[in-house]
């Protein structure tokens, strides 16, 4: 691929990042994954360019507000966390035209990291840094952003997810809804909720073990818990459960651990039940009066 090409199909792949079924037939992946592995091209470029942006991230002890950072955050909130450009501006703290420059620099940066036929100087990480997927998302939660995560109601938050994995889904006949009792205006954190959701709807479907899956949100003593109810599409099929091996389930578990809650998988007639308990969002609320919309608007991001 020439320059313009491979840009695009960066681009294109980011976009799909978590769909590897589109990513094994992807022109990217003959052009950068292992030769004589075809059959895992789509695993192997999802890994890639996951590694590829992790490999943005500048060394430890880089000040947070320092440049060195923008192409990195840019590309973890855009695709590794599935936020909207209109979010990723928000978590910023920046405007979208601005977003919409970092996206083409990010992009060029990327586009290097990935090539075999390169030789790329990558500086190792120190022995304590985190190591893989779910240390390296938990790192971002507290990184990303000077205001940390941000709260958020939970019905935007899971249709958010739901969206972003829709084709997957789709792709592999599994049906998510809202369960009847689901709290819409509970606030939850949005990155953290989303990267746990994301993970655990990525496990459910990468197992083909369902075709019915229900989310549900509610408080429970004072805590935040999300349910994720999974019917079996092969009635006759055991419950396997794999957690150990599995790496979504993994990070799924470690993002839930290191804000204090835990995540617990239990057999729940022919499927399966996730329960994930988190403490109560760290919310705040500001009272601003002025009668500048835009005044407004910038002090909320």
């Amino acid at each position: 691929m020439n320059g313009p090409e491979m840009t695009n199909a960066v681009q294109d792949a980011l976009e799909h990042l978590y769909d590897v079924r589109y990513l094994q037939r992807h022109a990217l992946a003959s052009e950068v994954c292992t030769a004589g592995l075809a059959e895992t091209w789509g695993e192997e470029l999802h890994n890639r360019l996951k590694t590829a942006i992790d490999r943005l991230c500048p060394p430890a002890g880089t000040p947070a507000h320092l440049l060195a950072w923008r192409s990195h955050r840019y590309l973890t909130l855009r695709y590794i966390h599935a936020l909207t450009v209109h979010q990723v501006a928000s978590e910023l703290g920046i405007t979208e035209r601005h977003c919409r420059r970092i996206h083409r620099q990010a992009i060029a940066d990327l586009v290097p990291l990935l090539s075999l036929h390169e030789a790329v100087e990558i500086p190792r990480r120190d022995d304590h840094e985190p190591s893989n997927n779910g240390e390296l998302l938990a790192k971002e939660l507290d990184e990303v952003g000077t205001s940390g995560d941000l709260p958020s109601t939970a019905e935007s938050t899971v249709r958010g997810v739901i969206q972003t994995l829709d084709a997957l889904a789709c792709n592999a006949q599994v049906t998510i809804s809202l369960a009847e009792s689901f709290d819409g205006d509970l606030m939850v954190e949005r990155m953290l909720t989303r990267q746990i959701l994301l993970n655990l709807l990525l496990h459910v479907i990468g197992s083909q073990q369902g075709e019915r899956v229900t989310l549900n949100a509610h408080e429970d003593r004072g805590w935040i818990r999300l349910d994720v109810v999974v019917d079996t599409a092969d009635w006759n099929a055991p419950v396997v459960l794999s957690e150990q091996s599995d790496e979504h389930l993994s990070i799924a578990r470690h993002l839930a651990d290191v804000r204090g809650g835990n995540l617990k998988v239990t057999p729940r007639g022919n499927g399966r039940h996730f329960m994930v308990t988190l403490p109560p969002s760290r919310s705040r609320t500001v009272l601003l009066i002025d009668d500048n919309l835009d005044f407004l608007r910038f002090l909320r991001r």
